[in-house]
């Protein structure tokens, strides 16, 4: 099967790599024109990379956090 490169392809290409890059999805819903938010996850697609890096992030916040004491 031949891949095409096509606008709507680019589209995404720019969602995805605007969102990356400023982690804002109302910037990316502003670039692409679109006044709903969830738009953007039609278009900005998440990397399995960043999936690692965020919950990697989310771990050490977590054992980073003090723990309060029962009272």
């Amino acid at each position: 099967m031949e891949k095409r490169v096509t606008a709507h392809t680019l589209r995404h290409t720019a969602a995805t790599w605007l969102r990356q890059q400023t982690g804002d999805a109302r910037l990316v819903a502003a670039y692409l024109g679109h006044a709903d938010l969830s738009t953007v996850s039609r278009y900005a697609h998440v990397a399995e990379e960043e999936l690692y890096v965020a919950a990697a992030t989310l771990e050490k916040r977590v054992e980073n956090t003090p723990r309060r004491r029962a009272a």
